[in-house]
């Protein structure tokens, strides 16, 4: 009888330790590939995007510039950072990866 409530606590501190080894958070940054994909797919979709910049431009004529030109000032923001990202995948992750500085 010993034996086994001896056994029996044993387990239960082994169990209830476990978890809390377990749920240390680890980071897990991307893959160089993996990032080069998804900077590849923003690309293609800003060069899909971009002629719909322009039919709107000539369906709205005036009224819409503020709006186009707003937008078309993002979409050569994205294609610097795509260019620069890149070049070095791993400088996108620098960010993330920095502590914050909250105070």
């Amino acid at each position: 009888m010993r034996f086994s409530r001896a056994a029996s606590v044993s387990l239960l501190l082994l169990a209830c330790g476990f978890p809390l080894k377990a749920q240390k958070p680890e980071t897990h940054f991307p893959t160089d590939d993996k990032i080069k994909l998804v900077l590849t797919q923003t690309a293609r979709a800003i060069s899909q995007y971009k002629p719909l910049l322009d039919m709107e431009e000539k369906m709205l004529g005036k009224e819409g510039a503020d709006a186009v030109a707003k937008d078309r000032d993002l979409v050569k923001s994205i294609e610097v950072a795509i260019a620069g990202f890149g070049k070095e995948p791993k400088h996108l992750m620098v960010r993330s990866a920095l502590p914050s500085s909250s105070g």
